[in-house]
């Protein structure tokens, strides 16, 4: 006879623990609002998300046999009492309050070791830019200049500002040195002439 209890749990009976959910994040002028794309999760007190004023701890329980524990500590600061969720078959919606009502540049903090590393070491988005194939999808360059935008500096984007509008949207440069004085002249591509519109 085995001496293993019939009701003993086994190993498979554990939860599975996933700590890297998918989530998607939008603003507005007052809130933050944050979708853990999860399906099935059960209602409290299986499920919670415990709100700071820096960080947020979502727990929560999904069939079957999922475990989810996220930790998000934030860009910004927001207010716990005004913060709420809710649950629904596919999702779980997390409102968060803005503690200032400023603008999030990015859902998370970025730890002080990154952050080192980045004033240490500025990353060169020319060298990246001119690095890219000529392969390379549309979207991706547009997806790849919104991030050189929004992790640039001040003079960063105000480069890519002043090239892009003096330029008519030919040339689009990250380096304030090279068009902070002069006028961007307009560089329209090989066989192709700039002409401006006749009202």
């Amino acid at each position: 006879m085995s001496s293993t209890s019939e009701n003993a749990p086994s190993a498979s009976d554990s939860p599975q623990v996933v700590t890297n959910p998918k989530f998607d994040w939008y603003q507005s002028e007052s809130q933050i609002v944050l979708t853990l794309f999860v399906k099935k999760v059960k209602p409290e007190p299986e499920s919670s998300v415990i709100f700071g004023e820096s960080q947020i701890v979502a727990k929560l329980t999904a069939e079957p046999g999922l475990r989810i524990e996220k930790t998000f500590k934030l860009e910004k600061q927001v207010k716990p009492r005004g913060c709420s969720y809710k649950i629904f078959p596919s999702k779980v919606e997390i409102k968060l309050a803005k503690f200032d009502g400023s603008h999030w540049p990015r859902l998370e903090a970025v730890p002080e070791v990154e952050k080192a590393q980045s004033k240490s070491q500025p990353r060169n988005w020319d060298r990246v830019v001119n690095e890219l194939d000529d392969k390379t999808d549309e979207s991706d360059l547009a997806q790849l200049f919104q991030k050189i935008y929004e992790e640039g500096s001040d003079e960063v984007k105000k480069a890519m500002n002043k090239s892009f509008v003096e330029s008519g949207g030919t040339e689009l440069n990250t380096n304030w040195g090279a068009v902070g004085h002069d006028k961007v002249s307009i560089k329209p591509p090989d066989g192709m002439e700039w002409r401006s519109w006749d009202k």
